[in-house]
Formats: structure tokens, sequence, C-alpha cells
């Protein structure tokens, strides 16, 4: 009994742990706010075709690799993101809070997905991770605008102090 309760307890332990690097799809309650013909898919790259946006289809620290996301993501504080993805001649630069909310599949507590809020095909390999920062700082002090991805909610009183991670875009 006891080498019985022990092997479940185990495989219990193994299946919670192998499931916290399993990419998740999304859970949709309706129709997607972002569905997949809003989007031209181009290698590492992805037009937003609604807004015209070019958007890298990986987070920052991440590598395009046979059709998904590769590595493990960077996470900045906001005046790191800030200072390093600053428009630097190459085009790409951190979203402000409403080029980035456009990218959600589905609103907070509402109808659309979520578990991420982001289209998948789009944005492939998103785990169940917080929030991405936006350029857009705060009306409090101390804080700025991000957004997150595991059920769309945004935020515009996250500390700057906080590690996030960062998604680039830039004018088609």
């Amino acid at each position: 009994m006891q080498k019985r309760f022990s092997a479940l307890v185990m495989a219990s332990a193994f299946t919670v742990l192998s499931a916290s690097n399993v990419y998740a799809a999304p859970e949709c309650k309706g129709e997607s706010l972002t569905p997949d013909s809003q989007f031209t898919l181009m290698e590492d790259q992805v037009l937003d075709k609604k807004t015209e946006l070019v958007w890298k289809r990986c987070a920052e620290g991440m590598s395009w690799n046979d059709g998904a996301c590769a590595g493990e993501a960077a996470q900045l504080t906001y005046e790191e993101a800030i200072a390093r993805y600053d428009e630097d001649g190459s085009g790409w630069r951190l979203p402000d809070s409403d080029e980035l909310m456009g990218l959600r599949a589905g609103r907070a507590y509402a109808s659309g997905c979520i578990h991420p809020a982001l289209n998948t095909t789009a944005f492939p390999g998103e785990e169940q991770v917080g929030g991405y920062w936006s350029s857009t700082p705060s009306y409090m002090s101390g804080a700025a605008t991000s957004v997150d991805f595991r059920n769309g909610a945004p935020s515009d009183g996250t500390q700057r102090s906080k590690p996030l991670r960062i998604r680039l875009v830039k004018n088609q």
C-alpha cells in the first residue's frame, strides 16, 4: 500500500512539473478578438493587417526556430526596457499600451480567449506567464502600463521595478 501511494504521489508531481513547461492553446469562450485572418505570417514576424504594424513573433530573448519560439524570454524592468528598446534606427521599438492591447485575443473575465489571451497562430509558444511592458508611463508614481496575456488584463499600475517580458513592434 505504501509503495502504491508513493508511486501515485511521484506520478502526480511529475505530471504537474511536466505541465508547467507545456505551451498552452487558448481557451476561447467566444469569438477571438484577433482571428487568424487578421495576421499575415512572415517567418519570425507577423503583420497585423488591422493596424498595419509588424510584430516580432517571439518575446525578446527568444529566437524563431523551425516554426516556433525557442529559448528563454528576457524579463526587464520598465527603465531597462525603455533604455534598451527606444527606437534606435532599426525601427523596432517598445509598443505603446494601445498597440499592445490590440494584440489581445480576449478581454479579462469576458468573452474571448484566455490562457493565453493572445492569438497562438500569430504568436506560437506563449506560455501562461504574466505581463508585457508597453512604453506608456502611468499616471501613478513609479508605475507604467503592461498587459497580462494570460487573461488579457491591462494594468497601468505595474511597478516599474517589476521584471516583465518585451514584445517589439515597428511600423510597416
